[in-house]
Parts: C-alpha cells; sequence; structure tokens
C-alpha cells in the first residue's frame, strides 16, 4: 500500500468536469470521493459526452428557474403587502378574505395568512 488508499495503482484519475451548483463554487472531480483505480468494465469511470452535455443544459435550466422562483417571492411578498396596505379600500369577505378585480382577474388573500391566489375568473382550479 502506498498510503492513498487507490489500491496501488500510480495511474492517475480521469478527470471530469465540474458544474457550478447552485451559488455554490464547484467541487473538484471526485472530490468526496476515493477512487480504486480499478480498470475494466463496470468498475471505470464512464464518460458519456452527450449525457455529460444534457447534465450542462439541465443544470443551467434549473439555476434560471431557481432564480426566477426568487423573483416569484418577492414579486408575491410585496403583492401581499400593497393588498394588506390597502385594504379599507378593497372588498372583504365574511371570513375576513381580501378580494380584487384587475381586467379579467381574480386576486384573493386569506385573513391572516399569506395565501394568495391570482387567477383568471373563467380559471376554476385556483391556481396561483
Amino acid at each position: 500500500m502506498d498510503g492513498n488508499n487507490n489500491g496501488g495503482s500510480t495511474a492517475p484519475a480521469a478527470a471530469q468536469p465540474t458544474l457550478k451548483r447552485r451559488g455554490r463554487p464547484a467541487k473538484k472531480a471526485g472530490a468526496g470521493t476515493q477512487e480504486l483505480g480499478l480498470k475494466g468494465k463496470g468498475v471505470e469511470r464512464v464518460s458519456i459526452r452527450s449525457i455529460d452535455n444534457a447534465i450542462g443544459r439541465y443544470v443551467v435550466a434549473r439555476d434560471e428557474r431557481m432564480e426566477l422562483t426568487k423573483k416569484e417571492v418577492e414579486t408575491k411578498t410585496a403583492l401581499i403587502k400593497v393588498m394588506r396596505d390597502n385594504k379599507d379600500k378593497l372588498s372583504v369577505d365574511a371570513e375576513g378574505t381580501i378580494v380584487y378585480r384587475h381586467d379579467d382577474m381574480l386576486v384573493t388573500l386569506k385573513h391572516g395568512k399569506d395565501e394568495l391566489k391570482v387567477k383568471t375568473e373563467e380559471d376554476d382550479d385556483g391556481n396561483d
């Protein structure tokens, strides 16, 4: 044994591309894992370019979605605040739900909760 826990092999591990993960620094290939230095079908690390490319595209799309989610949460919070600030000028039902209509949209904000729904008046499923 050479003290590196690589099974005595002196062959360097294959370099793998690194991807940035949600604002965290990219890890070096193999960080947190141990290469055993074994060779052969079933034990060697497989690298398929089309999968690597698909992973890259997915990570970019996922990160873009996460940024949009942050923006959605911020704008939803701002809408809730402005509706509460103007509650005295808006319709309030018997349960205390604030109701506002804009064009063909119906906006409801339940009393005491941050449960906001914005839907077209034709939309019956209650999606926000």
